[in-house]
Parts: structure tokens; C-alpha cells; sequence
């Protein structure tokens, strides 16, 4: 998955549905690798640009999730991305706490629509 395709996420200039469409395979194997206990999670990014995160893309992530425009799996996958790459930079502390909340449900337990909306919320 592209950082630019991401951006376009973010930005509302792509729907879910084509970035999960393009990236189909990558989204097969995270699946199985957070179903594998003791395995590592098989991430692949393009980091083809800079994006720098702020609330205001925390809480478009939450109101996808929210509106099950993302489904958990797929707001996993992408906060693994940004939390991950070398070319993202978060506004805060607190911004990047948000993000890695959304990964691993073994590791910060599942993530939820209601904790979701508290975030929009705050």
C-alpha cells in the first residue's frame, strides 16, 4: 500500500473500497499473520511521500470506522503503516497514541465503534 493512497484516504479524494481493491494480497496477509499467534505481522508500504498525521486524520479514520466504511482489519492495517513508516510524523503524542490504539487487537485490544466516537467527540 502507497503513503500517497493513503493521503488520497484521508483526504477523501479515494474510497475504501478501491485502496482495499488494489491492495487485496497485502490485506490476505496481514490477515493471516495476526491470525498466527507468535508470528510477525507482514506489512508492505510504498513510502512514495511524506504525510504528516494530525487529529483531523485521527478522527476521518474514526468516522470511517464508525460509518463501517473501514472494518477493524483494514484500520489496523493502515494505522500499522503510519506507525511504521519512516516518512509519517505525528502532531503529537497524543495523535500517535490514537494511531497505534487502532493496531494489533492481541496487543491494545479490539478497537471499537464507541471508543471510536469518543475520539471524533474530543
Amino acid at each position: 500500500m502507497k503513503i500517497s493512497e493513503i493521503r488520497k484516504l484521508l483526504s477523501g479524494d479515494i474510497e475504501p473500497w478501491e485502496i482495499w481493491e488494489r491492495n487485496k494480497g497485502l490485506v490476505d496477509s496481514y490477515k493471516k499473520s495476526l491470525s498466527k499467534q507468535g508470528t510477525s505481522v507482514v506489512i508492505s508500504a510504498i513510502e512514495d511521500e511524506d504525510l504528516s498525521i494530525t487529529m483531523h486524520e485521527v478522527r476521518v479514520l474514526c468516522s470511517l470506522f464508525i460509518e463501517e466504511e473501514l472494518k477493524v482489519l483494514e484500520l489496523g492495517l493502515i494505522a500499522d503503516i503510519l506507525g511504521l513508516s519512516d516518512r509519517i510524523d505525528f502532531e503529537s503524542d497524543e495523535v500517535e497514541e490514537y494511531i497505534s490504539h487502532m493496531t494489533d487487537p492481541e496487543i491494545n485490544g479490539i478497537f471499537t465503534t464507541e471508543y471510536a466516537k469518543e475520539i471524533v467527540l474530543n
